[in-house]
């Protein structure tokens, strides 16, 4: 009975030991991560901003999502993104905030001897009315044309730069992003397409940047507008952002200016 005794006894206690053992739970209160929406072509440029960021302030409170234009307004009006970095203007009585200017920057594979264009022809580059790189005098090779979605604020920002509305050619490569824009025309001598600027601007050896109308882009032609493919990235919200986007977005204007 001794046995039992004893089993018993430690069953008994043992509650007692393990409530006097527990430390009291302490409840850490998670830091808020504010989302941010980024369209495709500005993901790359945002992205280096908050890096920047995160390393000069230690601020880990800013998550970017990339997200297309279309459903980062319908994330905005729902309140689950703070706010959108993007090209395109924002919606009537939105709060905007300008960032930066950036270029729209036509590029070939660096064998292609093509240094200038003048825009009559990248119209028709683009339209598929020039179809081999034999007829702006380079030799006889044919145009693959490689654009943007639709939905890219790159792709609206250099058609709207041209002469006349165009359809592109059924051909058309269609590239969901700037980066995979730039990897097809590296790789392909008769390739021809458009990335930002600020992505190629130390990549010169992979592909090369073709002049428009004598103008290649760079920090004092997109300054003062010389060259004729701008584009404009904003920071916009259906309210003016407070707290931590509020910090990211000055020190993002401050480093520019």
């Amino acid at each position: 009975m001794r046995l039992r005794d004893n089993v018993l006894r430690i069953i008994f206690l043992l509650p007692i030991f393990l409530l006097h053992g527990c430390k009291e739970a302490v409840v850490t209160e998670q830091p808020v991560i504010h989302q941010i929406a980024v369209t495709p072509s500005v993901t790359g440029t945002a992205s280096a901003w908050l890096s920047d960021y995160i390393e000069e302030t230690g601020s880990t409170l800013i998550d970017l999502r990339p997200l297309a234009y279309p459903y980062a307004l319908e994330a905005a009006e729902q309140g689950t993104m703070e706010a959108i970095l993007t090209g395109f203007p924002p919606p009537t009585d939105w709060f905007a905030t300008p960032l930066v200017l950036d270029a729209v920057a036509i590029i070939v594979h660096p064998d292609n001897p093509l240094r200038d264009i003048r825009i009559e022809s990248v119209q028709g580059l683009f339209s598929g009315a020039v179809s081999d790189w034999e007829e702006l005098d380079g030799e006889a090779n044919p145009v693959e044309v490689v654009i943007l979605l639709k939905t890219d604020e790159l792709r609206a920002t250099f058609e709207a730069a041209l002469p006349l509305a165009y359809d592109p050619p059924s051909s058309a490569v269609l590239a969901p992003s700037p980066e995979a824009v730039f990897e097809i025309v590296s790789q392909s001598p008769g390739a021809v397409g458009y990335v930002p600027f600020s992505m190629v601007e130390e990549e010169i050896q992979q592909v090369r940047v073709v002049r428009i109308n004598g103008i290649r882009p760079g920090p004092s032609t997109i300054a003062d507008h010389t060259y004729p493919v701008i584009l404009e990235i904003l920071a916009v919200s259906p309210e003016e952002p407070t707290g931590p986007v509020r910090d990211w977005i000055g020190w993002i204007q401050a480093g520019i200016e």
